[in-house]
């Protein structure tokens, strides 16, 4: 009540009206995370009518649009997007957000011309690439349904060109009914470059990244590789061999993580040239052994695992997460206890989870029990490896959609959402480089969803984790 007295005292007190705003708003989100939805909306409303013409209302219409959302209530939901749009900005990202929303309510609500107009917009004022992207994608759909063919395949086809490693470049390859060239590499190659080459750098700094690299100190030769590219980033190089050798660097120490940082971190021009000739860095395979071992013995793709361990540890054998989930493909210990027993699988104790010997099968039979629980269900099987049961269901009660990759949009968890995206960007990126088969067609076996208001899909008890 402080803060609410004291912004009706001073209207013109800009850091206690932004005070009042932000507490209104954390208690309304509260509100509606507890599913007291009618309390929220009264929160927002007193909010609304205290600051409206005094305080930017994009945030409150914003949260109000999403409650309308969740409620179906598509037509309402996009008033208060279309609101929140036209506010100014007080929250950053938001409007990208909005963008995305009020876009996507065109569409669901099959309002294709609205729709179309709304992801142009979205196309050419975002800003990261990701959300690029998902606008390019969904105005292609928008375009089609418009029945103008033609202009949806320039957009698609400027998608792939845009974005030949992401999740809706994938998708384009797929709309355009495509099929995917092999990806062949020469690890030999990259395993046998050395920085000792690269003439950009000081002397002493290469020799101590090849000692360091060579005596597998991994957190000194992570700190000199990230000065190095730092260095050569402020030099503006561009040399492929270059960028090569420091990316080999980073593989051969088994540093993936910061090598996809790095990578990602390059000149587009840069980058594309790079990844054309080695996707290999984005997408290495280590572990081969193990993988093809636990794939054989699980009857779980290896394409399946790798995309997995890249996600979940990016290939760190000793990553550890807050809740205590181990290793590779990041186990929790009273998952892997069951997994071991129920498999007769090697494991003891949590420290075994560091093992990729040990790591890699718990994780290959749990992916293989999750696709018997949803029924060969590969969005599902990927959502339970990093949602709740319970979380699932409801989406596809509430929130299912015949064409899966409009489903996938609708997950109400931005982590998981983002994490069924990734990981099938991954699979099929492993797919292509595991089989040297020219013209690869999409794997449609993974787009496979089912409605559960006819059929529990929930075909067992699973010892599913959340991560």
């Amino acid at each position: 009540m402080g803060l609410k007295s004291n912004s009706k005292k001073n209207k013109k007190d800009r850091r206690a009206i932004a005070r009042y705003h932000d507490a209104q708003v954390l208690f309304a989100k509260t509100l509606w995370t507890e599913d007291q939805t009618s309390q929220a909306v009264k929160v927002l409303n007193e909010t609304h009518r205290l600051l409206r013409g005094i305080y930017p209302m994009d945030e409150v219409y914003f949260i109000q649009g999403r409650i309308d959302e969740e409620k179906g209530n598509f037509t309402k939901a996009l008033e208060y997007f279309e609101a929140s749009y036209q506010q100014p900005v007080s929250l950053p990202g938001l409007r990208d957000k909005i963008a995305w929303l009020k876009s996507w309510n065109y569409y669901k609500l099959e309002k294709w011309e609205e729709a179309k107009t709304s992801f142009e917009q979205m196309r050419d004022l975002v800003k990261d690439p990701a959300d690029k992207s998902r606008a390019r994608f969904w105005l292609a759909r928008s375009l089609e349904k418009l029945g103008k063919n033609s202009d949806a395949q320039n957009e698609l086809q400027g998608l792939i060109k845009e974005d030949p490693l992401g999740y809706y470049g994938v998708l384009a390859v797929r709309e355009l009914k495509q099929s995917f060239t092999p990806l062949k590499i020469d690890n030999k190659e990259l395993q046998g470059l050395s920085l000792l080459g690269v003439s950009e750098l000081d002397p002493q700094m290469r020799l101590t990244t090849e000692w360091l690299i060579s005596v597998d100190e991994k957190p000194f030769a992570e700190k000199v590789l990230n000065i190095a590219v730092e260095d050569l980033k402020k030099k503006k190089v561009t040399s492929e061999e270059t960028w090569l050798a420091i990316s080999s660097g980073y593989a051969r120490t088994g540093l993936y993580l910061p090598l996809f940082s790095a990578i990602g971190a390059l000149d587009s021009s840069v980058k594309d040239r790079l990844l054309n000739d080695h996707p290999d860095l984005l997408f290495p395979q280590p572990f081969s052994d193990i993988i093809a071992q636990a794939s054989d013995k699980s009857g779980t793709p290896q394409a399946f695992i790798y995309a997995i361990i890249r996600q979940e540890s990016a290939f760190n054998p000793e990553a550890r997460s807050s809740v205590d989930a181990f290793g590779l493909m990041q186990l929790l210990p009273s998952v892997a206890k069951q997994l071991a027993k129920r498999n007769s699988l090697e494991y003891s104790e949590a420290n075994d989870l560091f093992k990729p010997e040990i790591n890699i099968p718990l994780g290959a039979f749990e992916l293989k029990s999750l696709m018997k629980k949803y029924d060969d269900q590969f969005i599902l099987a990927v959502s339970g490896y990093n949602a709740n049961d319970s979380a699932i269901r409801g989406w596809l009660k509430t929130r299912f959609r015949e064409d899966s990759v409009e489903f996938i949009e609708e997950v109400p968890y931005e982590e998981t959402r983002a994490y069924i995206k990734l990981v099938m960007r991954n699979y099929i990126f492993y797919q292509r480089l595991l089989n040297t088969a020219s013209g690869t067609p999409f794997p449609e076996e993974l787009l496979s969803l089912k409605s559960n208001k006819k059929k529990d899909i929930v075909k067992e008890e699973s010892i599913s984790q959340q991560l």
